[in-house]
């Protein structure tokens, strides 16, 4: 967004939605991160977790369940960029 001399980066679209919503229900919670069920998917061989909670966030009829994340595994594998 912007203009050719100011650029302003931003990200929209139902995932960053659901992305908010779930960052926003680490409070009610009282945990420090929690990810979402694709995140899970995809990251879970590295991501320990809890048990995973159906919830259902604002603007969604549907629930999606949402995990703790409790650690890191596998952690010999993991490479830094």
């Amino acid at each position: 967004m912007g203009s050719r001399q100011q650029a302003q980066y931003s990200v929209i679209g139902d995932t960053v939605n659901l992305a908010s919503r779930i960052e926003h229900l680490c409070r009610d919670y009282h945990v420090d991160v929690l990810i979402g069920e694709e995140t899970h998917r995809q990251c879970s061989y590295y991501l320990a977790t809890g048990q995973a909670v159906e919830v259902t966030v604002r603007g969604r009829h549907e629930a999606s369940k949402v995990y703790e994340v409790v650690g890191l595994q596998h952690e010999e594998e993991l490479r830094v960029f």
